[in-house]
């Protein structure tokens, strides 16, 4: 049966099963392939602010977190009660099968906060000399797995039937999946454009250059500083990351590195938001509905 579906439902049910940190790996990918481009992506960016009013009354945001992705993504209560939708729906259909399946495999408090991650991480040299830049995200994986004493044809018979049931389960959580699966595929197309657009664009490559240079003055050579933050939490030695988060702080104070690209962000993104708001709405709109459908617990 589970040769029945589309190669798309196939990715989105795998990602109910196995939760990685798309959006920052994303964004991470974003940065390193804008930073060793010359070539930006055709698009139109605003940098004037001319869209700020409208999208703050229509669709505020806190500093550092994407308007567009909260609305993508939802709030992360919105996770938790689609993760209660899916997970016992998945759990009874394999339960039906005659196998032993947990019925949530996140705790609230794990989608809540977890999910949800800002965009961009301020930094101060009063914070970076005194915690650096703090612990990475964990991402913990699930408190509750099933055991799997299966392998061969039997393992294979029970990643199908776990493949059918939370797929089974996604339609059942959203009035019309297939909807929101296509309007997902093109709202995400749109936003890797626009975040490649932003972070090649003129005004953007001349602030990272700024602070690169100034950190290459300090003995780093990074490009960005989620580069260099990415490389002070691989280091065994807690003060070596220190002293890459301190040269970070003070080269952003320098260039005055965060102010300055949180105010070409808000207005590239918000203008953004607000050309394609029928179909990111849309999107949040199909997503919510079937979230509010099913109980907070």
């Amino acid at each position: 049966m589970a040769g029945q579906y589309s190669s798309a439902q196939r990715i989105r049910a795998a990602r109910s099963c196995a939760r990685v940190t798309t959006c920052l790996l994303a964004v991470a990918t974003v940065l390193v392939m804008a930073s060793c481009s010359n070539e930006a992506p055709a698009s139109t960016l605003d940098f004037d602010g001319d869209a700020l009013a409208e999208a703050d009354a229509r669709y505020p945001v806190d500093y550092g977190y994407s308007r567009v992705s909260q609305l993508i993504e939802g709030t992360g209560d919105n996770r938790w009660q689609r993760e209660v939708s899916v997970g016992t729906a998945t759990a009874a259909c394999m339960r039906a099968a005659g196998y032993d399946y947990p019925d949530v495999r996140w705790t609230r408090e794990q989608i809540v906060t977890d999910w949800i991650q800002p965009r961009h991480v301020a930094l101060t040299s009063e914070s970076a000399a005194s915690q650096g830049y703090g612990p990475p995200p964990t991402f913990s994986p699930p408190p509750t797995t099933d055991t799997v004493d299966l392998a061969g044809e039997a393992l294979a018979q029970y990643k199908d039937r776990e493949l059918d049931c939370v797929v089974q389960a996604f339609d059942g959580a959203f009035a019309d999946y297939d909807r929101y699966e296509a309007t997902r595929e093109q709202v995400e197309a749109k936003v890797t454009e626009f975040e490649s657009a932003f972070v090649a664009a003129n005004p953007v490559q001349e602030l990272m250059s700024a602070w690169a240079e100034c950190m290459h003055d300090r003995g780093y050579d990074y490009s960005t500083p989620e580069e260099a933050r990415a490389a002070a939490w691989q280091l065994a030695e807690a003060a070596d990351a220190r002293e890459i988060a301190v040269a970070d702080a003070a080269c952003r104070e320098h260039t005055d590195y965060d102010d300055t690209w949180w105010s070409l962000y808000s207005s590239a993104e918000a203008r953004f938001l607000l050309d394609n708001e029928t179909l990111i709405v849309d999107l949040y709109e199909s997503g919510r509905a079937a979230s509010a459908s099913t109980p907070d617990s």
